[in-house]
């Protein structure tokens, strides 16, 4: 491994951790607090929503590519500017929402849901430009490594923040008993934590991209554009909400259609309402395309037909896994496993197991090509699921059996994720790095997650067995894919 690769590899891992941090803390570790607070479960469910800013991270993924941060931008580039920038915002996050107990008044809570909005958003914020400056650092031939290095970081991270924050808090507070002071004191370490993400983006050299430093007046304009047009995209899925909701039923695949109907209505307004806002003379149209419209007319001009057949591999990869993880805690809690044996062997051995699996798909993949582990990660990952109907059958817990369970699921599970982060990477350019890589890694989350929201229906209809297999039947249609496009695409690399 060369000097470069060294630095690279271990600044990734370091930008993965700071990356992986604050997830847990909008959503996990923070549902604990809120319930350990008395809490309602439905009023813990809605402030979930703060965490939809890392689905629609590519509303403002322009920004980071187009924006300069006064002063900052010109001491330290874009990328490690926009990387500070929200390292600290996360870390006024914490401690903001560290500084308000929910349980001693409504307007507490209030200020603490406007803490994890904003920490959701630095977050989303955050991956943005970590991705970015991986893909910026490095040729093709070693995103693969460099993904899955970033995303064992990043799982070390979710465990600081998962258990380390509840260890945390459970040794400071008392047992059986709320303890604001704990919580507080967990949120503080996990600010602190954050020192790593700051002191490695410090230390790294901002990558050699050119960027054009256009005047101030220009980047103010940009930014109240783009203001305008998050404001048009969420009062558009407000709206589109109340006036879709008559339509909704008890019919899952009815349910789904009028979702994927809302959230794309919703982006169609936000772009109708940018176009506009250029031909009223806020943003030039040259300057519009260039932010806006130039980052998706550079991918498909430059792959042509094929693009459309990427996408749809973008979009279905991580449908298998994703669904079936969704009910993953579920089942095991239904198939009598204790919270001690969930903890252990799911959160803490499990996560050892991705990691694992995450290095290691980078290093077949440096060793066979990204295409060949694509195809073997979308095989094992649907293999995988089929564990889970034998741990199904098993007339009473077994330890063994769960273990060997999250072996399978985690390794694979890693290793396809790894792999996945790679691939999207090989298929970016470095012009257009954030948007493009953010669009990307956003569909490839989104239809999983919208199937995913119906998957407690698939069992209640056909039972945790046959849920299992559909899981499993989810990836045949993505290993097809893959075998359409592989030609292609090997031959489209090797003139890169």
């Amino acid at each position: 491994m060369n000097h470069n690769l060294r630095t690279n590899t271990t600044a990734l891992f370091f930008l993965g951790i700071s990356s992986g941090l604050p997830i847990l803390l909008v959503f996990g570790t923070l549902s604990v607090w809120l319930r350990e607070a008395g809490i309602e479960r439905a009023t813990i469910g809605f402030l979930s929503w703060a965490g939809l800013s890392y689905g629609f991270k590519f509303i403002w993924s322009p920004l980071v590519d187009s924006l300069n941060i006064p002063v900052l931008t010109r001491r330290f580039g874009r990328r490690r500017s926009w990387m500070l920038i929200s390292q600290c915002t996360v870390i006024a996050s914490l401690i903001w929402m560290s500084s308000w107990d929910p349980q001693q008044s409504h307007l507490n809570f209030i200020l603490l849901a406007a803490g994890a909005v904003l920490l959701g958003f630095a977050s989303a914020t955050q991956d943005i430009v970590i991705d970015a400056y991986r893909i910026d650092i490095a040729p093709n031939e070693q995103q693969a490594l460099l993904a899955g290095v970033a995303i064992a970081g990043y799982r070390i991270g979710m465990l600081f923040a998962g258990a380390g924050a509840l260890e945390i808090s459970a040794w400071l507070g008392e047992e059986n008993r709320y303890d604001y002071q704990s919580w507080q004191y967990a949120y503080l370490f996990m600010s602190g934590f954050m020192a790593i993400g700051v002191l490695t983006t410090l230390l790294i050299k901002e990558p050699h991209v050119e960027i054009e430093h256009s005047p101030v007046s220009n980047q103010l304009r940009l930014f109240l554009h783009f203001l305008l047009i998050v404001s048009a995209f969420v009062l558009g899925f407000i709206a589109m909400g109340k006036i879709l909701s008559p339509f909704e039923s008890n019919t899952a695949i009815l349910n789904f259609l009028i979702s994927t109907a809302r959230l794309t209505l919703s982006l169609l307004l936000a772009v109708v309402a940018g176009n506009i806002l250029s031909n009223i003379g806020l943003l030039s149209q040259r300057e519009f395309r260039a932010v806006y419209i130039s980052p998706f007319v550079d991918f498909f001009t430059r792959y042509g037909k094929l693009a459309l057949w990427l996408l749809l591999v973008i979009c279905l990869y991580r449908t298998s896994d994703i669904v079936m993880g969704v009910m993953a805690k579920v089942f095991y809690t239904d198939m009598g496993y204790s919270k001690v044996q969930i903890s252990r062997i799911s959160f803490v051995f499990g996560t050892v197991v991705s990691l694992v699996g995450a290095v290691l798909g980078g290093i077949l993949a440096i060793r066979y090509g990204v295409i060949k582990i694509l195809f073997a990660g979308a095989i094992v990952a649907s293999l995988s699921n089929l564990i889970f109907i034998y741990l199904a059958n098993l007339p009473y817990p077994s330890s063994i059996a769960l273990s060997l369970a999250i072996v399978g699921d985690n390794l694979s599970g890693g290793l396809a994720g790894g792999v996945a982060v790679a691939f999207i990477s090989t298929l970016v350019s470095k012009q257009f790095s954030a948007t493009q890589y953010a669009a990307f890694s956003s569909i490839t989350l989104l239809l999983p997650k919208l199937i995913a929201g119906y998957s407690g229906y698939i069992v209640d209809f056909a039972g945790y067995q046959y849920f299992f297999a559909i899981t499993a039947l989810m990836g045949i249609p993505v290993i097809i894919l893959i075998i359409v496009i592989w030609k292609p695409y090997l031959d489209l690399m090797s003139t890169k």
